[in-house]
Protein backbone atom coordinates (compact mmCIF):
# COMPACT_ATOMS: atom_id res chain seq x y z
CA UNK A 1 0.00 0.00 0.00
CA UNK A 2 1.31 3.20 -1.04
CA UNK A 3 1.64 6.82 1.07
CA UNK A 4 -1.73 7.74 -0.38
CA UNK A 5 -3.76 4.84 1.29
CA UNK A 6 -1.48 4.39 4.21
CA UNK A 7 -3.50 4.15 7.39
CA UNK A 8 -6.76 4.72 5.69
CA UNK A 9 -10.12 2.29 6.74
CA UNK A 10 -11.78 1.74 3.43
CA UNK A 11 -13.90 -0.64 1.66
CA UNK A 12 -14.13 -0.30 -1.88
CA UNK A 13 -15.36 -2.65 -4.77
CA UNK A 14 -14.41 -2.95 -8.17
CA UNK A 15 -17.17 -3.80 -10.31
CA UNK A 16 -14.89 -6.21 -12.06
CA UNK A 17 -14.30 -9.53 -11.02
CA UNK A 18 -13.90 -13.43 -11.28
CA UNK A 19 -14.84 -16.18 -9.11
CA UNK A 20 -15.07 -19.86 -9.27
CA UNK A 21 -15.95 -23.23 -7.11
CA UNK A 22 -15.73 -27.09 -7.93
CA UNK A 23 -17.20 -29.72 -5.49
CA UNK A 24 -17.56 -33.23 -6.62
CA UNK A 25 -20.33 -34.94 -5.19
CA UNK A 26 -22.02 -38.86 -5.31
CA UNK A 27 -24.09 -37.69 -7.88
CA UNK A 28 -21.93 -35.54 -10.30
CA UNK A 29 -19.17 -32.40 -10.12
CA UNK A 30 -20.51 -29.31 -9.82
CA UNK A 31 -18.80 -26.05 -11.50
CA UNK A 32 -19.57 -22.29 -10.80
CA UNK A 33 -18.23 -19.18 -12.33
CA UNK A 34 -18.91 -15.76 -11.72
CA UNK A 35 -17.35 -12.78 -13.29
CA UNK A 36 -18.61 -9.44 -13.95
CA UNK A 37 -17.45 -6.08 -15.90
CA UNK A 38 -18.63 -2.57 -15.43
CA UNK A 39 -22.14 -1.44 -16.16
CA UNK A 40 -24.19 1.76 -15.08
CA UNK A 41 -27.50 -0.68 -13.37
CA UNK A 42 -27.23 -4.15 -12.19
CA UNK A 43 -27.96 -7.17 -14.86
CA UNK A 44 -27.58 -10.53 -13.81
CA UNK A 45 -27.45 -13.06 -16.25
CA UNK A 46 -27.68 -17.10 -15.05
CA UNK A 47 -26.53 -20.16 -17.59
CA UNK A 48 -27.93 -22.90 -16.19
CA UNK A 49 -28.48 -27.01 -17.57
CA UNK A 50 -31.66 -27.09 -19.11
CA UNK A 51 -32.69 -29.62 -15.95
CA UNK A 52 -32.51 -27.16 -13.62
CA UNK A 53 -33.72 -23.66 -14.85
CA UNK A 54 -36.22 -23.51 -12.63
CA UNK A 55 -33.54 -22.65 -9.54
CA UNK A 56 -32.72 -19.12 -11.58
CA UNK A 57 -34.91 -16.83 -9.49
CA UNK A 58 -32.64 -17.95 -6.21
CA UNK A 59 -29.30 -17.42 -7.77
CA UNK A 60 -30.07 -14.47 -8.79
CA UNK A 61 -31.39 -13.60 -5.68
CA UNK A 62 -28.37 -14.97 -3.93
CA UNK A 63 -26.45 -12.73 -6.28
CA UNK A 64 -28.19 -9.55 -5.67
CA UNK A 65 -27.74 -10.11 -2.14
CA UNK A 66 -23.68 -9.72 -2.84
CA UNK A 67 -23.64 -7.07 -5.59
CA UNK A 68 -25.86 -3.33 -6.03
CA UNK A 69 -24.61 -2.78 -9.63
CA UNK A 70 -22.30 -4.53 -12.61
CA UNK A 71 -22.80 -6.88 -15.42
CA UNK A 72 -22.96 -10.06 -13.78
CA UNK A 73 -23.13 -13.34 -15.23
CA UNK A 74 -22.92 -17.22 -13.16
CA UNK A 75 -22.31 -20.13 -15.32
CA UNK A 76 -23.13 -23.38 -13.65
CA UNK A 77 -22.60 -26.59 -15.18
CA UNK A 78 -23.14 -30.12 -13.77
CA UNK A 79 -21.22 -33.33 -15.30
CA UNK A 80 -23.28 -35.86 -13.69
CA UNK A 81 -22.51 -39.21 -12.59
CA UNK A 82 -22.68 -42.18 -15.15
CA UNK A 83 -26.11 -43.41 -13.71
CA UNK A 84 -27.17 -40.44 -14.52
CA UNK A 85 -25.78 -39.59 -18.16
CA UNK A 86 -25.04 -42.92 -19.43
CA UNK A 87 -27.40 -45.23 -20.70
CA UNK A 88 -27.44 -49.35 -19.52
CA UNK A 89 -28.48 -52.66 -20.89
CA UNK A 90 -30.96 -54.93 -19.65
CA UNK A 91 -29.74 -57.84 -19.69
CA UNK A 92 -32.82 -59.65 -19.47
CA UNK A 93 -34.56 -57.89 -22.17
CA UNK A 94 -31.90 -59.09 -24.17
CA UNK A 95 -31.37 -62.73 -23.47
CA UNK A 96 -35.23 -62.66 -24.20
CA UNK A 97 -34.23 -61.12 -27.56
CA UNK A 98 -31.66 -63.59 -28.22
CA UNK A 99 -33.45 -66.40 -27.24
CA UNK A 100 -36.74 -65.36 -29.69
CA UNK A 101 -34.51 -64.89 -32.23
CA UNK A 102 -32.22 -68.05 -32.19
CA UNK A 103 -35.45 -69.90 -31.67
CA UNK A 104 -37.54 -68.22 -34.46
CA UNK A 105 -33.85 -68.33 -36.99
CA UNK A 106 -34.00 -72.42 -36.04
CA UNK A 107 -37.56 -72.68 -37.00
CA UNK A 108 -37.32 -71.13 -40.19
CA UNK A 109 -33.77 -72.57 -41.08
CA UNK A 110 -33.41 -68.53 -41.47
CA UNK A 111 -29.68 -69.02 -40.87
CA UNK A 112 -28.44 -65.55 -39.84
CA UNK A 113 -26.23 -63.87 -37.24
CA UNK A 114 -27.59 -62.40 -34.58
CA UNK A 115 -25.65 -58.72 -34.12
CA UNK A 116 -25.11 -56.96 -31.33
CA UNK A 117 -25.54 -53.36 -32.77
CA UNK A 118 -29.08 -54.14 -33.69
CA UNK A 119 -30.17 -55.88 -31.09
CA UNK A 120 -29.40 -52.85 -29.00
CA UNK A 121 -31.79 -50.44 -31.26
CA UNK A 122 -34.62 -53.06 -29.78
CA UNK A 123 -37.10 -51.11 -27.62
CA UNK A 124 -36.26 -51.95 -23.90
CA UNK A 125 -32.56 -53.25 -24.35
CA UNK A 126 -31.12 -49.70 -23.81
CA UNK A 127 -32.49 -47.91 -20.80
CA UNK A 128 -31.89 -44.34 -20.94
CA UNK A 129 -30.32 -42.48 -17.87
CA UNK A 130 -31.98 -41.20 -14.80
CA UNK A 131 -33.82 -38.72 -16.58
CA UNK A 132 -35.82 -37.93 -13.53
CA UNK A 133 -33.70 -36.51 -10.68
CA UNK A 134 -36.55 -35.38 -8.64
CA UNK A 135 -35.53 -37.60 -6.16
CA UNK A 136 -32.26 -35.58 -5.80
CA UNK A 137 -33.42 -32.30 -6.63
CA UNK A 138 -33.63 -30.73 -3.34
CA UNK A 139 -29.63 -32.06 -2.08
CA UNK A 140 -28.59 -30.89 -6.37
CA UNK A 141 -30.36 -27.29 -5.11
CA UNK A 142 -28.63 -27.29 -1.94
CA UNK A 143 -25.43 -28.24 -3.61
CA UNK A 144 -25.48 -25.36 -6.01
CA UNK A 145 -26.79 -22.64 -3.97
CA UNK A 146 -24.02 -23.20 -1.75
CA UNK A 147 -21.37 -23.31 -4.72
CA UNK A 148 -22.67 -20.49 -6.39
CA UNK A 149 -22.05 -18.80 -2.74
CA UNK A 150 -18.43 -20.05 -2.12
CA UNK A 151 -17.84 -18.62 -6.00
CA UNK A 152 -18.90 -15.52 -5.04
CA UNK A 153 -16.95 -15.16 -1.82
CA UNK A 154 -13.75 -15.55 -4.33
CA UNK A 155 -15.19 -13.10 -7.01
CA UNK A 156 -15.90 -10.67 -4.07
CA UNK A 157 -12.33 -11.27 -2.68
CA UNK A 158 -10.78 -10.79 -6.11
CA UNK A 159 -13.16 -6.92 -6.27
CA UNK A 160 -12.11 -6.18 -2.80
CA UNK A 161 -8.23 -6.43 -3.79
CA UNK A 162 -8.88 -4.47 -6.98
CA UNK A 163 -10.91 -1.47 -5.01
CA UNK A 164 -7.92 -1.11 -2.91
CA UNK A 165 -6.11 -0.21 -6.51
CA UNK A 166 -8.40 1.95 -7.51
CA UNK A 167 -8.58 3.81 -3.65
CA UNK A 168 -4.90 4.18 -4.31
CA UNK A 169 -4.92 5.73 -7.56
CA UNK A 170 -8.39 8.02 -6.13
CA UNK A 171 -6.88 8.91 -3.31
CA UNK A 172 -3.87 10.57 -5.30
CA UNK A 173 -5.94 12.29 -7.59
CA UNK A 174 -7.64 13.90 -4.25
CA UNK A 175 -4.12 15.17 -3.03
CA UNK A 176 -3.47 16.46 -6.59
CA UNK A 177 -7.00 18.59 -6.89
CA UNK A 178 -6.40 19.39 -2.76
CA UNK A 179 -3.34 21.32 -3.94
CA UNK A 180 -4.91 22.86 -6.79
CA UNK A 181 -7.81 24.23 -4.81
CA UNK A 182 -5.31 25.54 -2.08
CA UNK A 183 -3.60 27.32 -4.97
CA UNK A 184 -6.71 28.86 -6.62
CA UNK A 185 -7.87 29.80 -2.77
CA UNK A 186 -4.41 31.90 -2.30
CA UNK A 187 -4.28 33.41 -5.56
CA UNK A 188 -7.74 34.59 -5.62
CA UNK A 189 -7.29 35.69 -1.62
CA UNK A 190 -3.86 37.90 -3.37
CA UNK A 191 -5.41 39.33 -6.65
CA UNK A 192 -9.16 39.70 -5.11
CA UNK A 193 -7.90 43.02 -3.90
CA UNK A 194 -6.90 44.20 -7.45
CA UNK A 195 -9.88 43.16 -9.03
CA UNK A 196 -11.85 45.26 -6.74
CA UNK A 197 -9.86 48.05 -7.37
CA UNK A 198 -9.99 47.82 -10.88
CA UNK A 199 -13.77 47.36 -10.58
CA UNK A 200 -13.71 50.54 -8.35
CA UNK A 201 -11.85 52.26 -11.00
CA UNK A 202 -13.99 51.38 -13.96
CA UNK A 203 -17.20 52.17 -12.52
CA UNK A 204 -15.47 55.93 -11.28
CA UNK A 205 -14.63 56.45 -15.11
CA UNK A 206 -17.69 55.53 -15.85
CA UNK A 207 -19.74 57.87 -14.26
CA UNK A 208 -17.19 60.61 -14.86
CA UNK A 209 -18.14 60.00 -18.75
CA UNK A 210 -21.18 59.96 -18.17
CA UNK A 211 -21.02 63.59 -15.97
CA UNK A 212 -22.38 61.73 -12.66
CA UNK A 213 -20.70 62.59 -9.42
CA UNK A 214 -18.82 59.72 -8.15
CA UNK A 215 -20.79 59.01 -5.00
CA UNK A 216 -19.06 56.33 -2.32
CA UNK A 217 -22.04 54.18 -2.11
CA UNK A 218 -23.34 54.26 -5.27
CA UNK A 219 -19.79 52.48 -6.61
CA UNK A 220 -20.23 49.95 -3.36
CA UNK A 221 -24.03 49.18 -4.73
CA UNK A 222 -22.41 48.91 -8.54
CA UNK A 223 -19.95 46.69 -7.06
CA UNK A 224 -22.08 44.46 -5.32
CA UNK A 225 -24.36 43.73 -8.37
CA UNK A 226 -21.19 43.31 -10.33
CA UNK A 227 -19.50 41.03 -7.84
CA UNK A 228 -21.70 38.06 -8.32
CA UNK A 229 -19.87 37.62 -11.78
CA UNK A 230 -16.13 37.96 -10.37
CA UNK A 231 -16.49 36.96 -6.60
CA UNK A 232 -15.41 33.05 -6.61
CA UNK A 233 -15.45 33.49 -3.30
CA UNK A 234 -19.12 31.48 -2.55
CA UNK A 235 -17.82 28.90 -5.37
CA UNK A 236 -14.37 27.79 -3.36
CA UNK A 237 -16.22 28.11 -0.02
CA UNK A 238 -18.98 25.25 -1.21
CA UNK A 239 -16.04 23.03 -2.64
CA UNK A 240 -14.55 23.17 0.73
CA UNK A 241 -17.30 21.62 2.02
CA UNK A 242 -17.27 19.20 -1.15
CA UNK A 243 -14.01 18.45 -0.89
CA UNK A 244 -14.59 17.43 2.95
CA UNK A 245 -17.01 14.91 2.26
CA UNK A 246 -15.69 13.32 -0.29
CA UNK A 247 -13.03 12.46 1.90
CA UNK A 248 -15.52 11.25 4.47
CA UNK A 249 -16.80 8.78 2.04
CA UNK A 250 -13.49 7.83 1.17
CA UNK A 251 -12.70 6.84 4.77
CA UNK A 252 -16.03 5.35 5.63
CA UNK A 253 -15.72 1.89 7.37
CA UNK A 254 -18.29 0.58 4.94
CA UNK A 255 -18.55 -0.62 1.54
CA UNK A 256 -18.77 2.97 -0.76
CA UNK A 257 -20.94 3.56 -3.34
CA UNK A 258 -18.93 4.80 -6.45
CA UNK A 259 -22.22 6.59 -7.72
CA UNK A 260 -22.32 8.40 -4.24
CA UNK A 261 -19.07 9.53 -5.26
CA UNK A 262 -19.40 10.27 -9.05
CA UNK A 263 -22.83 12.66 -8.17
CA UNK A 264 -20.41 14.14 -5.48
CA UNK A 265 -17.58 14.38 -8.21
CA UNK A 266 -19.98 16.21 -10.61
CA UNK A 267 -21.21 18.82 -7.98
CA UNK A 268 -17.09 19.18 -7.41
CA UNK A 269 -16.77 19.76 -11.52
CA UNK A 270 -19.68 22.42 -11.28
CA UNK A 271 -18.20 24.43 -8.81
CA UNK A 272 -14.49 24.36 -10.72
CA UNK A 273 -16.60 25.37 -14.43
CA UNK A 274 -18.52 27.91 -12.49
CA UNK A 275 -14.90 29.35 -11.57
CA UNK A 276 -13.46 29.18 -14.61
CA UNK A 277 -15.93 30.98 -16.37
CA UNK A 278 -15.34 33.85 -13.67
CA UNK A 279 -11.72 33.88 -13.17
CA UNK A 280 -9.22 36.29 -15.49
CA UNK A 281 -6.25 35.75 -13.81
CA UNK A 282 -4.10 33.40 -15.81
CA UNK A 283 -2.80 31.19 -13.01
CA UNK A 284 -5.73 30.96 -11.59
CA UNK A 285 -7.24 29.47 -14.88
CA UNK A 286 -4.04 27.24 -15.52
CA UNK A 287 -4.91 25.46 -11.97
CA UNK A 288 -8.47 25.15 -13.02
CA UNK A 289 -7.07 23.36 -16.22
CA UNK A 290 -5.31 20.55 -13.67
CA UNK A 291 -7.79 20.60 -11.35
CA UNK A 292 -10.24 19.15 -14.04
CA UNK A 293 -7.78 16.88 -15.09
CA UNK A 294 -7.74 15.55 -11.62
CA UNK A 295 -11.41 15.39 -11.68
CA UNK A 296 -11.84 13.34 -14.82
CA UNK A 297 -9.39 11.00 -13.78
CA UNK A 298 -10.75 10.56 -10.24
CA UNK A 299 -14.22 9.80 -12.32
CA UNK A 300 -12.96 7.28 -14.76
CA UNK A 301 -11.56 5.39 -11.55
CA UNK A 302 -14.89 5.37 -9.84
CA UNK A 303 -16.70 4.42 -12.75
CA UNK A 304 -15.34 0.96 -11.71
CA UNK A 305 -16.26 1.09 -8.31
CA UNK A 306 -19.90 -0.90 -7.82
Amino acid sequence: MDSATEGAIFLFRSMTGFGRSEVVYDWGTVVVEVSSVNHRYSEISVRLPKELARLEPQIISIVKANSSRGKITVRLDVRWSAQYSVPTINKNVLEGYIRDLEEISETFSLGCDIRLEHLLTLPGVLEPPLQNKETIFEDVAKALTGQVESALVNWNEMREVEGSHLLGDVLKYVQELEKRLVNIARTWDFVKEKALADFRERIETILAQQGVEADESRIIQEIVILSDKWDISEELDRLDSHMKKLRELLYEKAFVSGKKIDFLLQEINREINTIGSKASDSDIRWEIVEAKASIESMREQIQNVE
